[in-house]
């Protein structure tokens, strides 16, 4: 059966500006194809078939990418859905909300659309066992993210950007969480990393997934968008 995933993709990309102006971060151009087409890829090779994409800067492009292609042969046994906010909700908002307009319940698989994590869902999936659960990966310096600190398997405390750096353990971008968590939403923007995984974490409520030679790459900031650009030489789209 295949799995139901949300894609967190409404940000606006801020960092990325001045190499993108204002195309989502999703669609930053990898020579001739798109960001989208590694992640699709990436995703599709770990099984994972049914998408809702939120959405909220220049949702159109990202509707638009994803419609022109769904005659690929890499898409054609996906379904996959959009819902575009009106406001932006924040990636714990966009949860919610599609929780709510989804009637979504039980346990959810989320990521994010800006970075390269290949492997993560796979390995998340393989251990998982229910409630909620984050992917880790191991960098030389946490500063630009934030550290992980990992108890028996729990996070128990979130660092948040630290000016200290080093190497560490931080966040990856790819969830399973129960829809429970977001019962009392009240219709608002709310941060998942800055609330409801730090929630989770102080009250001993989020596993760790730990991911083991991984080569993780967030493509917000220009640095690493170009050295992703030249990583992508190696992989074969086709």
């Amino acid at each position: 059966m295949s799995i139901h995933m949300l894609v967190l993709s409404g940000g606006f990309g801020t960092r990325l500006k001045s190499e993108l102006g204002e195309m989502p971060k999703t669609l930053a151009p990898i020579g001739e194809r798109f960001f989208l087409d590694y992640l699709l890829k990436e995703w599709i090779e770990q099984g994972i078939t049914h998408y809702t994409f939120l959405l909220h800067h220049k949702y159109e492009q990202i509707i638009n990418f994803i419609n022109s292609q769904a005659n690929e042969s890499l898409l054609q046994h996906c379904k996959i859905d959009f819902i575009v906010e009106s406001e932006p909700l924040g990636t714990g908002g966009a949860i919610a909300n599609a929780i709510v307009k989804l009637g979504l319940t039980g346990n959810l698989l989320v990521a994010n659309s800006d970075t390269w994590v290949p492997g993560a869902i796979s390995s998340l999936l393989d251990d998982y066992s229910g409630g909620n659960s984050i992917a880790s990966v191991f960098i030389d310096d946490v500063g630009r993210y934030g550290r992980l600190r990992i108890v028996n398997g729990y996070v128990v405390e979130i660092d948040e950007k630290s000016i200290e750096g080093g190497p560490g353990w931080i966040n990856a971008g790819i969830y399973m969480l129960d829809t429970k968590v977001f019962d009392n939403w009240q219709g608002h923007p709310f941060s998942l990393e800055k609330v409801t995984l730090r929630e989770l974490a102080q009250t001993g409520k989020l596993k760790c997934q730990k991911l083991k030679n991984c080569d993780f790459i967030d493509i917000g900031v220009p640095s690493d968008y170009h050295r992703f650009i030249q990583w992508a030489k190696n992989i074969k789209l086709d």
